[in-house]
């Protein structure tokens, strides 16, 4: 398997993406079914994928998965939102399965729970937006066998004129320093796996200034 799992988009180098492909070109599976409110977000996730990949193709209900895809890169938001619409639109399975045959996964944020078994404990911070079966909407991909705990760092990253500033991560609970079996993605980190091999790498705050600065 080859995934790449963020917490936050700013902490997201390209040279990760390329690493694992083996190469620039191809076409990305791009969904934001988690949050379609945050547009400036997603045109910027989008325009920096955009200098890997010749294609971005965006998952939607009536998709039909024709396309050769290189890369599935699903956008952060309400975890329980993304379940549900992937699962309401029969991609879900498909998805999953894409990944074990070894196309490479991009997540961020909610992207990256998904990876779990289940991420239930994130009602603690978030409701879901619909009325839902929260056993059957609580449960991830279960390709890594950990609580995916995202955003996991003392200070979180905000971006004002062109300079980041640290401010309190508010959202950071005792249960997240607590939480059993737990994977840490801090907002300045990204979690590898190629193959049978994983690491998470973590990158200087003045790194990601620099990349934002670049783009």
């Amino acid at each position: 398997m080859k995934l790449l799992l963020y917490s936050n988009y700013w902490s997201m180098p390209n040279d990760d993406i390329i690493k694992l492909l083996g190469k620039r070109g191809g076409c990305c599976l791009f969904c934001d079914y988690a949050d379609r409110r945050a547009f400036n977000y997603i045109e910027n996730v989008k325009k920096h994928l955009s200098e890997v990949f010749d294609k971005i193709v965006d998952l939607s209900a009536g998709y039909k998965f024709k396309d050769e895809i290189d890369c599935i890169f699903i956008n952060g938001g309400n975890n329980f939102e993304l379940a549900y619409k992937l699962k309401k639109n029969n991609q879900f399975d498909i998805i999953r399965q894409m990944i074990l045959s070894g196309v490479l996964y991009v997540g961020d944020s909610a992207g990256s729970m998904l990876l779990g078994d289940d991420f239930s404990f994130s009602l603690a911070y978030e409701k879901p937006e619909r009325s839902l079966d929260i056993e059957e909407f609580s449960k991830g991909f279960g390709i890594i066998h950990k609580n995916i705990v995202v955003h996991a760092s003392r200070y979180t990253l905000s971006y004002r004129k062109g300079f980041y500033v640290s401010s309190s991560w508010k959202t950071y609970l005792k249960y997240k320093k607590d939480l059993p079996n737990a994977l840490k993605i801090p907002n300045n980190g990204v979690f590898v796996v190629n193959g049978d091999k994983s690491i998470l790498k973590t990158y200087p705050y003045k790194t990601l200034i620099k990349l934002a600065k670049n783009r």
